[in-house]
């Protein structure tokens, strides 16, 4: 056999030694963004801001799911270890936040409506970058270079601003299901 296996454990290494790097610093993006999004629902709530609710979090080392309402949209957040191609084709790795459409039931699978990604940028630094998904492609919501707390808590901010940018567009005519429970998701987000 002609297998160089201590060249693939070398190569097996280095990725390993990659990833490593990159969901250390998406760890400390990530938590900053979180604490964003937290300390703003407590502020907002305290201010007396309508149809927000408390982001509510559970967390292990390798995964953050969280559920959170703003501007009346429930959402749920996952954020995990997994690590991605950044784009297609691309070496360059990358750690994901993805926002979704929280149904409140786990049979009903959605799509993402938002990512947040880090990703390495080139051999020694990260950058990151969030976007809206829609019908007709995805929408920068902000991007960057520099990958901290600090600049997860200003991502956070960013998405409460797009969603705080929304305008409700409700249903001409809801199904009956929905109007017997009381007239509950009948809206969906829309931009001004």
């Amino acid at each position: 056999m002609s297998i160089d296996i201590p060249g693939l454990k070398a190569k097996q290494d280095r990725l390993e030694a990659r990833k490593s790097k990159l969901l250390e610093c998406f760890h400390v993006f990530r938590d900053g963004f979180f604490e964003g999004i937290e300390q703003f629902t407590r502020e907002a709530i305290n201010a007396g801001i309508r149809d927000v609710k408390a982001l509510k979090k559970e967390s292990t080392p390798e995964m953050v799911k969280a559920t959170v309402t703003l501007n009346g949209f429930n959402m749920m957040l996952i954020a995990n270890d997994d690590v991605f191609c950044s784009t297609m084709g691309s070496q360059a790795l990358a750690a994901k936040i993805f926002m979704y459409r929280d149904t409140k039931d786990p049979d009903v699978d959605v799509e993402p409506m938002a990512e947040i990604v880090v990703a390495e940028s080139d051999g020694e630094s990260h950058a990151y970058m969030a976007q809206w998904f829609s019908s007709k492609g995805s929408e920068p919501i902000t991007q960057g270079a520099k990958v901290d707390f600090e600049t997860g808590q200003k991502v956070a901010a960013s998405v409460i601003e797009k969603y705080y940018s929304f305008r409700i567009i409700w249903k001409e005519r809801p199904t009956r299901g929905v109007m017997l429970a009381g007239g509950k998701d009948t809206s969906a987000p829309g931009f001004l």
